[in-house]
């Protein structure tokens, strides 16, 4: 079955779109504040006023446009909105799941750069907070992700002593599910907060105060409904804006369309 291409260009457009200092001590329990961050700076601000022992922090990032980003133009929502029509005609050739199989494998496979490149320092600094990443993409990418942080002298790393985790209270989807490894979770397309919330209980030590930084803001609507449930949890939810400032180069009409026909006749080229 050909699938609704008007989904997949708003897919699309949401996977590669993307105040004042103070503590969070009158942030009470179920209660959600509402950070924007130019830079991992307004991060370090908010850790640093925070009242909470590190030990009792989650923080908990966004991958694609959040930490990494790749470095292929044609990949980037500006481009994709430029030529929507021609990407809506080479992308019908693709069922629905093929389509997602191959995006979300081009966006492991394209190289990728550092969105801020102090992100190894800033995570040394706070090496007693907890930190996790959490992306929406398909299970079997959590170690291509892994992988690309580590030739970036990227660990993501808590205290959680959580060993690889796979979700199997969610659906299946493209014969995965949501799973947690090295810090890392992929929720193969699953609701990014039902998955969260699936991982606190799972740990022993919860945190008083969850950090949650997405580009996304429809993900952030989503954690922010979805930790309601928990108790005794402090949320700070962090639209994270710096992939906004970066210069993506603009592409013809020609080199778009080139492009996004080897990549599908690729894909197609290995489902034979």
């Amino acid at each position: 079955m050909r699938f609704n291409v008007r989904c997949v260009v708003s897919w699309m457009a949401l996977a590669l779109l993307f105040g004042c200092v103070g503590n969070d001590d009158y942030i009470k329990t179920g209660e959600v504040r509402y950070e924007k961050a130019a830079n991992l700076s307004r991060i370090d601000d908010i850790l640093s006023h925070s009242i909470q022992k590190p030990e009792d922090i989650l923080v908990v990032f966004d991958f694609n446009y959040t930490l990494m980003y790749p470095l292929t133009p044609c990949l980037h929502k500006i481009n994709v909105d430029a030529h929507k029509n021609e990407f809506k005609r080479i992308i019908s050739q693709l069922s629905y799941e093929q389509a997602d199989k191959m995006l979300t494998q081009m966006m492991v496979t394209q190289n990728q750069k550092l969105i801020n490149e102090r992100l190894s320092a800033f995570l040394k600094k706070y090496s007693k907070v907890n930190f996790i990443v959490c992306s929406s993409s398909l299970e079997k990418n959590v170690d291509a992700y892994l992988n690309l942080l580590n030739k970036n002298g990227i660990e993501i790393n808590n205290s959680y002593n959580l060993q690889g985790v796979e979700f199997l209270e969610f659906p299946k989807y493209l014969s995965g599910y949501p799973v947690y490894k090295r810090g890392i979770i992929t929720t193969n397309r699953c609701s990014k907060g039902d998955v969260l919330v699936s991982f606190f209980r799972r740990i022993a030590q919860k945190p008083k105060l969850i950090i949650f930084v997405d580009n996304s803001t429809s993900k952030l609507e989503d954690v922010q409904a979805a930790i309601k449930s928990l108790k005794n949890v402090k949320l700070i939810i962090v639209e994270y804006l710096e992939y906004k400032d970066k210069p993506i180069p603009k592409v013809s009409k020609k080199e778009f369309s080139r492009y996004w026909y080897q990549q599908v006749k690729n894909f197609l080229h290995t489902q034979t």
